[in-house]
C-alpha cells in the first residue's frame, strides 16, 4: 500500500515515541559514537532507586525499579543485533530491504490518581448505578464495569447501570483514552465497593443484632460468622430506602444510600 502520510500503529497514534525517536536520532548518528550509548547512559543506575524524574519535574515521577542496561542488552541479543549485516545481505539478494532501529520510552504504570474515580449508588427501583468520570464513546464500559461490580459484590448483572461524564454527580473524571479505563476506574470501582462493604457491615450488624466484627460478607451476603444467619446486601438497600432506623443515626439518609 502506498501512502502521502507516515503510518503510525504501534502505539496507537501516542505522539510521545515519535517524539522521543526524533530527539534521538540526531545524538546516536554522530560520527564514531556507539549508537547505543545514549541508552546505557541515561536511565539511572539499579542501584539509586527509588529516584525522582528530573526532566518531568513538574509531575513528581519517580522510577522505583527497572534495569534499562540490562533490558537493553536483552533486547539486543533477541533481535540479533550484531547479525544484522548478514540479515541485510540476504534481504538484499531477495530483492527485498532490510532496516532495524531501537529506542527507549519510559513509561508509568497505571495508578488512580485524582482525576479518576468511581461511586455505586443503589437506586429506590432495585438497580445499582456506577458513576463514573471515564466516559466511554464505544469501547462498551457498561458490560466489563457491571462484570468487576457483580464479581466484587454479589449484585445481580442485569441490575447493574452505568451513569457517566455527569460531572454532578462525580466530582473527578479523566475521561478514556491509552487503554487505561478498566486499569484506573476498574480499580476505582473495586475501591468503592469496599466501602459499601463496611459501611454494609455496620448495617448489617444492627440488623442482625449482632458485633460489627462478627458479620462476615461473601458472594452478595452479609453473615453473622459461625451461624446460617445472614442478610443480602440488596435487601439491606431496600430496607434502606424503606426508612430503617439504624442505631446512632435515625432514618436513613441518601449518604447511606452512595458511597
Amino acid at each position: 500500500m502506498f501512502s502521502n502520510t507516515t503510518p503510525v500503529g504501534a502505539y496507537r497514534g501516542a505522539g510521545r515515541p515519535e517524539a522521543n525517536y526524533y530527539m534521538e536520532r540526531p545524538r546516536r548518528h554522530r560520527r564514531g559514537r556507539d549508537r547505543h550509548r545514549p541508552h546505557r547512559a541515561a536511565p539511572p543506575a539499579t542501584t539509586s532507586r527509588p529516584r525522582r524524574c528530573h526532566t518531568r519535574a513538574r509531575t513528581a515521577n519517580t522510577y522505583d525499579s527497572g534495569d534499562f542496561t540490562a533490558l537493553l542488552d536483552r533486547a539486543l541479543a533477541l533481535a540479533d543485533w550484531d547479525g544484522f549485516a548478514a540479515g541485510r545481505a540476504e534481504s538484499r539478494a531477495r530483492g527485498r530491504l532490510r532496516g532495524r532501529r531501537h529506542r527507549r520510552l519510559p513509561r508509568t504504570d497505571r495508578r488512580i490518581g485524582p482525576r479518576d474515580g468511581a461511586a455505586i449508588r443503589f437506586e429506590a427501583d432495585g438497580a445499582v448505578t456506577i458513576i463514573t468520570g471515564t466516559l466511554d464513546y464505544g469501547q462498551g464500559h457498561a458490560s466489563p464495569f457491571a462484570q468487576v461490580l457483580s464479581t466484587r459484590l454479589g449484585i445481580p448483572f442485569h441490575k447493574i447501570r452505568l451513569l457517566q461524564g455527569d460531572s454532578d454527580a462525580l466530582i473527578a473524571g479523566g475521561g478514556t483514552g491509552g487503554s487505561k479505563s478498566m486499569m484506573t476506574s476498574g480499580k476505582a470501582i473495586v475501591e468503592a465497593g469496599e466501602k459499601v462493604i463496611e459501611k454494609g457491615r455496620e448495617i448489617a450488624a444492627h440488623v442482625l443484632e449482632a458485633a460489627a466484627a462478627d458479620i462476615e460478607f461473601r458472594a452478595g451476603w452479609f453473615t453473622i460468622a459461625g451461624t446460617d444467619r445472614s442478610v443480602g446486601l440488596m435487601e439491606l438497600a431496600e430496607k434502606l430506602h424503606a426508612g430503617l432506623e439504624i442505631a446512632g443515626r435515625g432514618a436513613a439518609e441518601p449518604r447511606c444510600r452512595e458511597h
